[in-house]
């Protein structure tokens, strides 16, 4: 395992690979101006560039102008919009998952939640395990 001394900071993405992923991810693309905001409003942070590609895609909106784009403007209220819109039971699994991360999917069943519902959990974003690279 590297020590953090051994790591090296990481840019944004490229305008370029923003197009390439939102576009594969969402089947979608935007105008050049819209993705330009993309890219400066998440940094070039694909989660935060993939969640504002889906708030607008949900507005139908793929062309915006110069101002703010008309989404919320943190993570926690983007990814809080698309969480409100899953079906309850969905997002009960969601929450199962949440306090049981990695466990067999026979617990989160042998808990209640359907094997459905924990498909439609399952497909709001790949499963993403994040932890500090450092002991």
């Amino acid at each position: 395992m590297p020590c953090c001394a051994d790591l090296l900071p990481v840019g944004g993405l490229s305008l370029g690979a923003l197009h390439r992923m939102l576009r594969t991810r969402l089947g979608t693309s935007f105008s050049h101006q819209t993705l330009r905001r993309i890219e400066t409003d998440s940094g070039g942070n694909p989660f935060i560039a993939l969640e504002i590609g889906r708030a607008l895609a949900r507005r139908g909106i793929t062309s915006a102008g110069p101002s703010a784009l008309p989404v919320p403007d943190t993570l926690s209220g983007l990814v809080g919009e698309r969480l409100r819109e899953l079906p309850p039971a969905a997002s009960a699994a969601l929450q199962l998952v949440a306090v049981m991360p990695g466990a067999a999917v026979s617990r989160y069943l042998e808990a209640g939640i359907a094997g459905a519902d924990l498909d439609d959990a399952a497909g709001f974003e790949p499963h993403q395990r994040f932890a500090h690279p450092c002991p």
